[in-house]
């Protein structure tokens, strides 16, 4: 039986795979069909971003195609005190050739990620990881791959520059702030 506050994450996990879908032009986010009750399982499937992938012979070709990643929000999700959990959540199912991801397709979604993280965030997180915004060089996951990165830094520098944006829209705009403290008051404007 499925406890109610993972299931009402797991709705709440459905509205945001329709507005991520509606928001982007270079993702699709599929529920994986589950028996009844929310999906805790997802297909996303990244378009248009050039990435390196790994031959079996070891070579390294650059790549267009889709990056299809499958997202599984496990029954501990919310509550899990597992280090590993990261590990168990997203994997890419093309031979990705990055730091933070194994040669069996597993991510590792890095340090900052947490049980009941939402999938929109998660996708933020997948998405810097693919467009190498996000590159675990100090604590790789595939030492290989990091050895690759750091001797073709600007290769991947310039894979990195020309990712796509993952939104439509610009996520922050130009902020008007107030400062609070009595001593220097007054208004500045941050982009």
């Amino acid at each position: 039986m499925i406890d109610s506050v993972y299931s009402g994450f797991l709705y709440g996990a459905a509205r945001d795979a329709e507005r991520c879908e509606r928001e982007s032009r270079i993702l699709s986010l599929t529920a994986v069909p589950a028996s009844g009750g929310p999906p805790s399982s997802y297909l996303a499937s990244f378009r248009e971003i050039e990435h390196l992938e790994r031959a079996a012979d070891e070579t390294v070709s650059l790549s267009a195609s889709a990056i299809p990643v499958l997202i599984q929000l496990p029954g501990d999700y919310l509550r899990s005190v597992d280090p590993t959990l990261q590990f168990r959540v997203a994997r890419v199912n093309v031979p990705l050739l990055h730091p933070n991801c194994r040669v069996d397709g597993t991510l590792c979604l890095g340090n900052r990620f947490r049980p009941g993280t939402s999938l929109r965030a998660l996708v933020e997180t997948i998405y810097g990881i693919l467009s190498n915004r996000v590159v675990a060089t100090d604590h790789a996951f595939d030492v290989r791959a990091r050895d690759y990165f750091l001797n073709h830094v600007e290769e991947v520098r310039r894979l990195r520059d020309g990712a796509p944006s993952l939104w439509d829209r610009p996520v922050a705009a130009r902020v008007r702030t107030e400062r609070l403290d009595t001593e220097e008051r007054g208004t500045e404007e941050r982009s």
